[in-house]
This record gives structure tokens, sequence and C-alpha cells, in this order.
């Protein structure tokens, strides 16, 4: 597969970007989120426990 890297200012918005792409998969990783949401939030709270 051959991508289009691009840089984005929002961590939600890259997320997005790539999880809701029509073939898009996780295939593999140490969060249990599946959606956006669930992601953002998850590296949300691993962010504050590093001041």
């Amino acid at each position: 597969m051959i991508t289009k890297v691009k840089a984005n200012k929002s961590f939600r918005g890259t997320t997005k970007y790539v999880i809701e792409k029509e073939k898009a998969k996780i295939i593999g990783g140490n969060m249990y989120g599946r959606t956006t949401n669930e992601l953002v939030e998850q590296f949300t709270l691993s962010a504050h426990l590093n001041p």
C-alpha cells in the first residue's frame, strides 16, 4: 500500500482521517479503543499522566 503522509494540527482529526477510511483496519497496538472518540480519550488520559 502506498500512502500519502499529511501533517495535521489535531490528533482527533488525524485519527478520524485514518480510522474512518473505507478499508482501514487496526492491525495491532495496546489501546482498547476502536473508534476515534475512544482512542482520543485514551491518549488524552495518557497525556495527563506525563506532565
